[in-house]
C-alpha cells in the first residue's frame, strides 16, 4: 500500500504558532531534516522526508485545523480514511470494551 512505502517527501501547511510543535513532534517519523519556507504570512509551509505516510497521520490528525497535509495526494487521502474511522468509533452508541 502508498502508506507502507518508506522515506516519502510530505509538505504541509501549518499554522504559524504551532510550527515548531509540528516539527517536533514529526521527529517520530521523519527521515532527515525537515525544512520550513516562511513567506510571514498566518501559516508556513514544511517539506519533510518520512519514514511511512500512515505514521505521518498517527502524528498529524492530532493537530486538526493547525495542519493541513497538502501533497502527495495518497497522504491527504489517508488523513480523511482514518479520521472518518476515528469520527464512526466514536459516533457508536456504546463504547467497544475488550
Amino acid at each position: 500500500a502508498a502508506s507502507d512505502v518508506y522515506k516519502r517527501q510530505i509538505v504541509l501547511s501549518v499554522a504559524r504558532a504551532q510550527a515548531e510543535l509540528v516539527r517536533r513532534n514529526l521527529r517520530l517519523v521523519l527521515m532527515g531534516e525537515p525544512t520550513t519556507r516562511d513567506d510571514g504570512g498566518e501559516r508556513v509551509q514544511i517539506r519533510a522526508e518520512v519514514s511511512t505516510l500512515r505514521g505521518a497521520v498517527g502524528v498529524l490528525l492530532g493537530f486538526g485545523n493547525w495542519v493541513e497535509a497538502v501533497s502527495p495526494p495518497e497522504l491527504r487521502a489517508l488523513m480523511v480514511e482514518i479520521a472518518d474511522e476515528a469520527r464512526a468509533q466514536y459516533e457508536a452508541a456504546e463504547p467497544t470494551l475488550p
